[in-house]
């Protein structure tokens, strides 16, 4: 005997739901909105970001070829996703503040975390590489990738 807890018609909408409301929450974040530099205004608030992200998400719920469709593609969609924001993160945490140094210590831990993460279980993501293409190459341009951020965190930090 199974217990469901959540009913599997509901499944599509609820990843819609979270998927369109994560992004949108996500993007208003980063663009930090109403935010005036010169002025040192602050943006309109994550509260605000969340409103604006829940109506968009359950406005998005009323249009079915998007509910259908972004199932289809929500695995790609959330790997574009996710590659998006850790370019993000990773510019906010190189720039710093001016005038203020910053620790660089847990970024070059981070990293390398990352790439033993990577090692371990890369092979598991060369079924979601795109069709033509060599997974050992995509690895290695991974792996180079992390280690050249290594490397620029190492330098960064012992710069100080």
């Amino acid at each position: 005997m199974t217990i469901a807890f959540v009913d599997p018609a509901v499944v599509p909408y609820l990843s819609t739901f979270l998927l369109v409301f994560a992004t949108v929450f996500g993007l208003l974040t980063i663009a930090n909105i109403g935010s005036n530099k010169e002025k040192g205004t602050p943006g309109i608030g994550k509260k605000v970001n969340a409103m604006i992200a829940l109506a968009v998400a359950l406005f998005s719920l009323t249009y079915e070829p998007l509910v259908v469709n972004l199932n289809t593609y929500i695995p790609y969609v959330v790997i574009l996703l996710l590659a998006l924001f850790l370019i993000v993160f990773v510019k906010k945490i190189f720039e710093g503040k001016e005038g203020k140094g910053h620790d660089t210590l847990p970024i070059v831990a981070a990293i390398a975390m990352l790439l033993i993460v990577m090692t371990v279980v890369g092979d598991r993501f060369a079924a979601l590489a795109p069709e033509g293409t060599n997974p050992e190459t995509l690895m290695w341009i991974a792996g180079i990738v992390f280690v050249i951020l290594f490397f620029a965190a190492i330098y960064k930090h012992s710069s100080k």
